[in-house]
């Protein structure tokens, strides 16, 4: 998002009054009609702010992984020619990867990008393209820590879910006797309810230094939700030696880690890096007023949040209509203008009391 995108507080007092709340005390039912906006915004399409495009890497599997906060490739060039974008389910047909349809592939007339779904990092711990030389098929500690110097918070904290070397999903307890130390959960029928919480995953407090949990190797990691933060917060792989390899990268407002792998044909060519144009992901529900919103088209805002209040406050969805109309088309007019060049007229403004405005 750009340096001018709004704050969720920004918004959150000026939606207010239209929908006969007072900020901030009506925060909470606010927050709710917000995240519902975003959401909608979200799915609606394709508007200004919500694509870019980046240069990702190639790993040495042939694999690349979306951008942090953009887990959603919608175009991508390979040796500078575009190619079509398979989904998952292809792996799994006839004409699949390794089928008799791509032997052109050396002639450079026929190449894909696999959608292999989503992924919580950058890499497995044991995933060869891990660059720390130790890497390999065994489990690996986690180590979450901050990038700017000196951070300390008791309140913030993220957990890391995954499986153990056998497979299994890793579930942990903390101790209340100990100051919150991490043990495996390993056998708990000898503890009282009152001496532990059991936590699927670990849960990490964030610190500049950063936090490993020694005793809880991961072999896979299935997912990562973190507490919002004012600093980003960043995910390592721990191999030999002390080894580290970044993993993930969560931003102050991120909740939950959210990248997306696919797999390149890269049978005839080695590729380091190609570039993608890749759209926003779905963004994390509104929590606390210095997040950013998805949008800082405050008539979509202002209508959106009217229409949901209607259609899941009021139980009114008729009512909620023409403010969706409007919501979209306010959308479509300000992608529009930020489209415009010289070969296309400039559009002002969609809404019908424009109509007979008298034309450029």
């Amino acid at each position: 998002m750009s340096g001018s995108s709004m704050l969720v507080g920004q918004i959150a007092s000026q939606v207010a009054g239209y929908v006969q709340k007072c900020y901030p005390a009506d925060k909470e039912d606010i927050f709710s009609l917000l995240t519902l906006v975003q959401d909608t915004i979200w799915k609606l399409g394709k508007f200004h702010n919500s694509t870019a495009y980046f240069h990702v890497n190639v790993h040495r599997d042939g694999t690349i992984v979306t951008p942090n906060s953009y887990n959603v490739l919608l175009g991508i060039n390979i040796n500078s020619k575009p190619v079509p974008i398979k989904d998952q389910s292809f792996l799994f047909h006839q004409n699949g990867p390794g089928s008799s349809m791509v032997d052109k592939v050396c002639s450079g007339l026929y190449q894909n990008a696999y959608d292999l779904g989503e992924s919580p990092v950058l890499f497995q711990p044991t995933d060869k393209n891990c660059r720390c030389g130790s890497c390999g098929d065994v489990p690996r500690n986690i180590k979450v820590k901050t990038p700017s110097e000196g951070y300390v918070s008791n309140q913030q904290y993220s957990i890391v879910s995954g499986l153990d070397h056998k497979g299994n999903n890793i579930y942990t307890y903390e101790t209340q006797d100990s100051e919150g130390q991490i043990e495996t959960c390993l056998c708990t029928e000898s503890q009282d309810e009152e001496d532990y919480s059991v936590i699927e995953g670990v849960r990490y407090p964030i610190f500049h230094e950063g936090v490993t949990r020694c005793n809880v190797p991961f072999t896979r990691i299935n997912n990562i939700i973190k507490t919002p933060t004012p600093v980003p917060v960043e995910y390592y792989v721990v191999g030999k030696e002390g080894c580290e390899t970044l993993i993930a990268r969560m931003e102050p407002n991120q909740i939950v880690s959210k990248y997306r792998r696919y797999q390149l044909d890269t049978r005839c060519r080695n590729l380091s890096c190609v570039l993608g144009l890749f759209k926003r992901s779905e963004p994390d529900p509104v929590t606390y007023e210095n997040q950013v919103f998805i949008s800082r088209n405050m008539q979509a805002i202002i209508s959106l949040c009217i229409a949901m209040d209607f259609k899941y406050n009021k139980t009114n969805p008729g009512a909620a209509v023409p403010y969706l109309n409007d919501a979209l088309a306010q959308l479509n007019a300000e992608l529009k203008e930020n489209k415009s060049n010289t070969t296309r007229n400039i559009q002002v403004d969609s809404s019908s009391s424009w109509a007979n405005f008298p034309k450029m």
